[in-house]
């Protein structure tokens, strides 16, 4: 399952170059789960507690 993917790599990066270069704007969801328990707030500073707003 995770051989031969050398052509989709390809692939992806080439949708992602064409997607970059024609796009009036790029917009960015980094609200993930990944971040949730994260202590860094949007305006900078160090929170003890999760960030609000």
């Amino acid at each position: 399952m995770t051989q031969g993917l050398a052509s989709f790599v390809v692939e992806d990066a080439a949708v992602l170059h064409a997607g970059l270069l024609s796009a009036p704007y790029i917009p960015v969801n980094d609200t993930g789960a990944r971040h949730a328990r994260s202590t860094m707030c949007r305006d900078g500073r160090v929170a003890r507690e999760p960030c609000s707003g």
